[in-house]
């Protein structure tokens, strides 16, 4: 790596470098169009930056695993878009959730490299199709950043963890009731 620096400077940063990696210096110095031997070998080792330094947006595939008692028993994919609420660095996100033909939005809150929120979602009626009534439920997210990579000056998450929790009320109408319910599921993702 080549870089040029006046006679009276001591110390030299340089940009762009990965993160987890070793890098060889040495120094010649030109004076009057003659130059120096070069010095003995530096080696230089870039740290990983922590895990809540890494920048958590794009678009994502994130696969939810029903634990515990859950009523219908399934697990799946969920589809996020995540879109920070800063122009460089780690914050707080807005994500746009999909499953299947629901979708709903909730801002994601920042604490390191955990990010938590939650939100009402209205996945579809209960009861009979003649006379089904609104059963929403409140979806709560925990999620860590686990892996990431360095890209250019950015720290960039490659994968998450975390938990998703869904709560429905009990409700009811003249002719149906909805009984109380809650699903628990572990998250894992990766950008799409």
């Amino acid at each position: 790596m080549a870089g040029t620096v006046a006679g009276t400077v001591t110390s030299y940063r340089k940009a762009g470098l990965t993160p987890a990696s070793s890098y060889q210096y040495r120094v010649v110095a030109v004076r009057g169009g003659k130059r120096s031997r070069l010095s003995a070998s530096l080696a230089v080792s870039t740290l990983i930056p922590p895990m809540s330094q890494a920048r958590l947006q794009g678009s994502w595939n994130v696969f939810a695993k029903n634990i515990g008692h859950v009523p219908d028993g399934r697990s799946g994919n969920l589809s996020w878009d995540i879109i920070p609420a800063c122009a460089t660095g780690a914050c707080n996100v807005v994500a746009h959730v999909k499953d299947g033909k629901y979708s709903f939005k909730l801002t994601l809150t920042r604490a390191g490299a955990v990010y938590r929120g939650h939100a009402v979602a209205n996945f579809g009626g209960c009861g009979p199709r003649g006379s089904s009534i609104p059963d929403p439920a409140t979806v709560k997210f925990r999620v860590r950043v686990k892996d990431a990579v360095g890209e250019g000056q950015v720290w960039a998450a490659i994968s998450l963890v975390g938990t998703m929790a869904e709560s429905y009320k009990y409700v009811s109408s003249a002719t149906f009731y909805c009984p109380a319910a809650s699903v628990k599921a572990t998250l894992s993702g990766t950008p799409a």
